[in-house]
């Protein structure tokens, strides 16, 4: 079986650069720069990994039994730590606070800091267990909260003494509210599932009821806030902003009655800075006060927090916890690990790569296996942790080699220099201790984690020179990148430095649909105009004053431009009227004389002008300039013209996006990219069921809400095409659109045979309400009117990769009269492919009629709504195109036949007028009130016996009429091209249902600030469950969360700090397997860059602790507000009963004088 690191390249990566390279295309003429592209886009180019975590080898603490604890408590530790002890971090804490001094413990992740304040508020409560409060704990997420209720809930199953409760913005008010929130959560579920009502509400109650069952075996854990008020728990797991509101509300009030506390906990305390810490600072006095305490046992964790072995840093750490808990820290604080020397038992082995491998493979047989003799080692015990306790190599990467982050390369050639099979031998090694460390009494042998580094693409670029080295039989020389050798200054070619010339780059840009190349330069002309001040020496602002630099899109303004041979600019095709919107440049592109050397033009006019003493002049054709030369008013409106259409193949811009892009992909591509295949990624292949389960981080807010239903959205599409083409292929027939629809409707129904759990709708396309079953296949329906109805501007659904046909069903004398009718030496097979095309015009404009049921405002048809018409002249009329063209332009009717048989205008409007009526003679089309729209019960859906492909623009289709384009105004020629998985790209085949690895879409949820609590509690718990594959978060889901056996981890940006990426990573590998692998991509930004470049520092560097700002009058100011008016409720309302029960909401009355009350 095959590494890790090889199947990770294998099906990770190269279906990630598959999927990016997706999105670009390079016309025939472009070959040689695609054979480049391909060739240097590459992991050399773009990964650096994977990385092995530093070796942390925690040193053994004293015996349990000699910290004096109780023995129930003794009893209860040891079971939960099995054969492992107490590390000495965790001793040396524990003994600090079982004797009521402050502690702070910063240890790495998974190094057991909960334990060491679960174990003085045990020990503390099962000595006295009197009712009363006596540890809050306060975590900075409510995810954490949910996910150490369970680690309380756990360990104090033998206890049941000992009360715990939440108290967040999640905890139900009452027994009602909290059964009502189990129903619904149950109920979503099972939404999926195949229940009728009355059959779904039986099972609802039936769950129900087992999970309140399952209440009465944890009698300890209080479930809602009257039960809590009531009586209050022992420990009290909260956050900081409900413990404002705890300490405000008179409703509260009895959870700190009689309150004996004694412990308050500030778990992941490196979370809180500048005005959140001061914040905190401020409720932990208000605490104290508000229970009249001078004393409590403070305690505050973090993994990353200063540096070990630094006293000054210490000193700071010790500063900031005292401010945040006004009480001071003694001098052992903070607590570190304390590394332990690695030990080799003789008779020790040094295995061999391939004695590794022949091992894994053994061990992947059989989990029982004797290792003995494949690790050469020669005792009696054949235990795999005991053998491993006399592996040299083991011990090497303990004590030598794993003492920082480090490359997994680098580490195999330190052990087996020159051995080629090191990486293997080396990752063997690695799955056998994850075997081992199954058991976690074996958790601290070495991390199993890989770390990878993928940044983004930069761009592709041309060099210019003609006497540049790297130009290969008149062949240009391409680069991916602006920076490609530590010797060359950025921005300049290689080739060309390294002999002495000087040569700029141009970024190259390719049209979306075509692939044509074209050149691009930034004008800094406008920028010059916005940036002008009062006559400091800088440049002055004048069109054409180039920079090969492009910027930031927003606020750059781009000029495009074709170079003989090199980058040639396409012939234009003769019309008789041009573009209305069109400049004349595209027509007549603007030729100018630039050099190569320095980026400038040569010109004795003003602007920046070349002044190279030995230029390197190029003629170029700058055929558009998104700031018009035109008048030079243009310079200072910053007003951008963005480029209308392609000038190879006239393909449009949409939605403001210009149909020209550069070779870098959005972070949002990026992260799809990523995230499929990644996904599917199996990190341990040999476990009985396949896990997608994935975990996703991003900073930027918007984006993690955003990304769930983009990628579902992405990805539904070539699943739909898959499923459409597996039934044409079991049905062998044609299908007509509502067929195809109740057939996928069929798979998507869980209670069907045929259902397949992984296809379904994306949550964007269901309404809010709930739908019955004939809702449902209305929906899909819809969808498969929707996926037809649509121009070729997607390029990627079966009918636009030629891989199905949409047919509109004509009988024989039909295609014989259409074929007379044309009267132009065409076989049959021809004039119905013109017919054919004719009427695709119509249906790709929405213009059919729909079946009963099917809603034309439903989620599938988009913004463009299926209420459009055709007549025969468009006079004004709103929802209708017209036949034949309004003015002088052709439409793409008239234009099509113009083309195929070659026509003047007054013939083409001709010939197009006798197809329309031969149209609606033959009753072709459905009329209503005097609109025409095509009868969708003609509309079929098949596999298609040819498939051709225009050499100019790329279309690919079904009908073939003297090879002509039915691409608007595109002079190609189609030629017949069958599909042919090697050529195609991983989406086609995809689509097709070739594509190895196989992926499907992804069920994805977020979980960030922006959702409901309830919501966001109901994601996690699904997402532990594997009911939810990919989980879309910021911060929320960053700090100290335990999701089990998730082994995935990807962040799609560099985190800001240490402390971030060690959480974030921290999530994997938790479980009882714990390899992992956690992949960070890395954006275009300089941060982001440095972190490719020296991934240890983001791996291991010191988080510097946050400050404090006591002395803050504002903050000051508000907590003594809310301290006085929690005083006067409490005096007014909870005391005095003035106004009968309290409760949470407090009632205007109280804020008013007795006279005023009655009026209100």
């Amino acid at each position: 079986m095959e590494s890790l690191t090889t199947r990770f390249q294998r099906e990770v990566f190269y279906p990630y650069l598959e999927l990016l390279k997706a999105q670009y295309r390079f016309h025939p003429v472009f070959a040689h720069a695609r054979k480049i592209w391909e060739e240097k886009l590459t992991a050399k180019e773009l990964v650096n990994g994977p990385y092995l975590e530093k070796s942390q080898i925690y040193e053994a603490g004293k015996p349990l039994y000699t910290l004096g604890l109780d023995e129930n408590t003794a009893a209860t530790i040891q079971q939960r730590l099995g054969e492992r002890p107490l590390w000495k971090h965790q001793t040396e804490a524990l003994e600090l606070l079982l004797n009521g001094k402050n502690a702070v413990i910063s240890t790495g992740t998974s190094s057991g800091k909960t334990l060491c304040y679960q174990i003085p508020i045990l020990d503390d409560v099962i000595r006295d267990p009197s009712p009363g409060l006596r540890a809050v704990i306060i975590y900075p997420l409510n995810a954490l909260v949910n996910d150490q209720l369970t680690e309380w809930e756990e360990m104090l199953k033998a206890h049941p003494q000992v009360t715990f409760a939440r108290f967040t913005g999640q905890t139900p008010d009452d027994q009602i509210d909290y059964e009502r929130r189990l129903r619904d959560m149950i109920r979503k579920r099972l939404a999926d599932q195949p229940y009728s009502q009355k059959a779904l509400q039986r099972e609802v109650q039936r769950l129900l009821e087992e999970e309140l069952r399952k209440d009465e075996d944890v009698p300890n854990r209080l479930n809602h806030r009257v039960a809590i008020r009531s009586n209050p728990p022992h420990v009290l797991v909260t956050n900081f902003s409900m413990l404002e509101y705890l300490l405000e509300r008179p409703v509260d009030v009895p959870i700190f009655e009689n309150a004996r506390l004694k412990f308050l906990v500030l778990d992941e305390v490196h979370a809180y800075r500048g005005v959140q810490a001061t914040e905190i600072a401020f409720l932990t006095r208000r605490l104290k006060d508000r229970l009249g305490l001078e004393k409590l046992t403070c305690i505050a964790t973090s993994a990353t927090l200063g540096r070990q072995g630094d006293v000054a840093s210490q000193a700071k750490v010790r500063k900031f916890v005292a401010e945040l808990f006004d009480d001071a820290f003694p001098d052992n604080n903070p607590v570190y690990g304390s590394t332990a020397e690695p030990v080799l038992l003789e008779p020790s082995s040094y295995p061999t790569p391939n004695e590794y491998l022949k091992a894994i493979n053994a061990l992947r047989n059989d989990s029982e296996a004797d290792m003995r003799s494949h690790l050469r080692i020669n005792i009696s015990d054949k235990r795999l942790a005991s053998l491993l306790n006399h592996d040299g190599n083991l011990y090497r990467l303990r004590k030598e080699i794993l003492t920082k982050p480090t490359l997994l390369s680098e580490a195999a050639k330190l052990l087996w220099p020159g051995d080629p099979s090191g990486d293997d031998g080396l990752q063997a090694l690695l799955e056998i201790v994850a075997t081992v460390k199954v058991d976690e009494s074996h958790e601290d042998l070495l991390s199993t984690r890989l770390h990878y580094f993928v940044k983004a693409q930069d761009g592709l670029y041309i060099c210019l020179h003609k006497l540049c080295p790297g130009r290969h039989a008149s062949n240009p020389a391409f680069f991916v990148s602006r920076k490609n050798d530590a010797d060359t200054p950025d921005g300049y070619c290689p080739d060309c430095h390294h002999v002495g010339r000087q040569s700029k780059l141009v970024e190259v840009v390719t049209c979306r649909k075509c692939g044509y190349l074209f050149g691009a330069l930034q004008d800094l002309g406008p920028r010059r105009a916005r940036e002008q001040s009062d006559g400091n020496g800088q440049p002055k602002p004048h069109f054409d004053s180039f920079s090969t630099e492009l910027g930031w899109v927003a606020d750059s303004y781009w000029s495009y431009f074709s170079v003989e041979d090199d980058l040639p600019y396409p012939s234009q095709p003769k019309t008789d009227e041009e573009e209305e919107d069109q400049d004349d440049l595209f027509m007549n592109p603007a030729e100018l004389q630039w050099c190569v050397a320095c980026g400038k033009k040569k010109d004795e006019g003003a602007g920046d002008n070349c002044r190279c003493e030995k230029p390197h002049l190029r003629k170029i054709k700058v055929f558009h300039r998104q700031c018009p030369a035109t008048a030079r008013a243009n310079l200072e409106k910053q007003e951008k013209e963005l480029l209308t259409s392609c000038p190879n193949c006239g393909a449009r811009n949409g939605s403001g996006i210009e149909p020209l892009r550069r070779f870098q992909e959005s972070d949002d591509e990026m992260g799809m990219g990523m995230a499929i295949p990644l996904a599917h990624f199996q990190v341990t292949p040999v476990k009985e069921k396949d896990s997608r389960k994935l975990l996703c981080f991003t900073d930027h807010r918007q984006r993690a809400a955003a990304f769930p239903s983009l990628l579902e959205e992405e990805t539904f599409g070539h699943d739909m095409g898959r499923k459409i083409i597996e039934i044409l292929d079991r049905e062998k027939k044609p299908l007509d659109l509502h067929s195809l629809g109740s057939e996928l409707a069929s798979i998507a129904d869980p209670r069907s045979e045929d259902h397949d759990p992984d296809f379904f709708l994306p949550v964007s396309r269901y309404p809010d309400e709930e739908l019955d079953a004939k809702e449902k296949r209305d929906l899909w329906v819809a969808e498969t009117f929707g996926y037809f109805g649509i121009p070729d501007s997607a390029r990627e659904s079966a009918e636009d990769l030629g891989l199905v046909a949409v047919e509109f069903h004509l009988s024989d004398n039909e295609k014989s009269a259409f074929r007379n009718l044309l009267n132009r030496h065409l076989s049959l097979e021809e004039a119905e492919s013109v017919l054919q095309v004719l009427l695709g015009y119509m249906r790709q404009r929405k213009a059919f009629t729909l079946p009963p049921g099917v809603q034309p405002d439903a989620p599938a048809f988009g913004r463009v709504t299926p209420d459009i018409a055709y007549v025969l002249r468009r006079e004004g009329n709103r929802n209708t195109y017209g036949w034949l063209p309004h003015g002088e332009r052709d439409n793409v009717v008239t234009d099509y036949l113009k083309r195929l048989f070659d026509l003047s205008r007054s013939e083409t409007l001709s010939l197009a007028e006798q197809i329309w009526q031969f149209l609606i003679s033959k009753s072709l089309l459905i009329e209503s009130k005097e609109r025409w729209k095509l009868d969708h019960e003609h509309l079929f859906i098949t596999k298609t016996a040819a498939r051709y492909v225009c050499n100019r623009c790329g279309i690919v289709t079904a009908y073939c009429a003297r090879n002509c384009c039915p691409r608007k105004k595109c002079v190609g020629t189609l030629e017949s091209q069958p599909f042919d998985r090697a050529r195609e790209n991983i989406i086609a085949q995809w689509v097709a249902g070739v594509a190895k690895p196989k992926f499907t879409t992804l069920k994805s949820e977020e979980h960030t600030a922006q959702i409901s609590k309830d919501l966001a509690k109901t994601i996690e718990e699904e997402f532990r469950a594997a009911g939810v594959d990919l989980l879309s978060s910021t911060t929320t889901f960053e700090l100290g969360i335990n999701i089990g056996d998730l082994q995935k981890v990807l962040l799609r940006n560099a985190p800001p700090t240490s402390a971030s990426y060690v959480q974030r990573v921290g999530r994997a590998g938790r479980g009882k397997d714990k390899n992992a692998i956690c992949v960070t991509l890395c954006r275009r930004t300089k941060y982001d860059a440095d972190a490719w470049n020296a991934p240890p520092r983001l791996m291991s560097g010191e988080v510097r602790p946050p400050t404090v700002f006591i002395q803050n009058k504002f903050i000051a100011q508000r907590h003594f507000n809310a301290a006085v008016f929690a005083k006067f409720l409490q005096v007014k309302i909870a005391k005095e009963h003035i106004l009968g029960q309290v409760r949470q909401q407090v009632r205007l009355e109280a804020f008013l004088p007795v006279e005023s009350r009655t009026n209100i």
